[in-house]
């Protein structure tokens, strides 16, 4: 899981006009190391995230563009963009993107029903009669997790 939290300062300290310098002085870091969370290159310390929350007046949550749950919205895209890979790449990739998805937003039962859904519905991409097997099996699991809510 790729962290945005670089792409969140970036647009934080456009928004307020602040160079790297400034925030490299305010939190006690290089600007080296403000280009570099910018660019991608690294991440903050976790010791330093609630000097930066507060340098911007926002909660680390926010910083880290964490979300508990996502909108039905959100899950449609999730799932449009799912299919496309299923169309397009290797079903491990489409799976891979799919798990990783799962495990960010584990609780979200609207999001397994629709993976498992989607699984359902890309078995005939399969390669082989095992790889439909695994894809068959997944699909069971979050259908049978997606309908027991409690």
């Amino acid at each position: 899981m790729e962290l945005s939290i670089g792409k969140v300062i970036y647009k934080l300290r456009k928004e307020k006009g602040i160079t790297q310098e400034s925030l490299a002085n305010a939190v006690g870091v290089s600007v080296a190391a403000v280009s570099k969370w910018e660019s991608k290159n690294s991440y903050p310390d976790i010791t330093i995230l609630p000097s930066i929350a507060r340098f911007f007046n926002t909660s680390i949550d926010n910083l880290l563009n964490y979300e508990m749950e996502i909108s039905n919205e959100e899950v449609m895209r999730i799932n449009l963009e799912c299919a496309k890979l299923f169309e397009t790449d290797s079903v491990e990739n489409a799976m891979k993107t799919c798990e990783e998805y799962i495990r960010q937003y584990p609780n979200n039962l609207f999001l397994k029903f629709r993976i498992g859904s989607l699984y359902m519905m890309s078995l005939a991409s399969a390669s082989s009669d095992e790889e439909a097997q695994i894809i068959l099996n997944k699909a069971i699991e979050l259908l049978e997790q997606s309908m027991n809510s409690k």
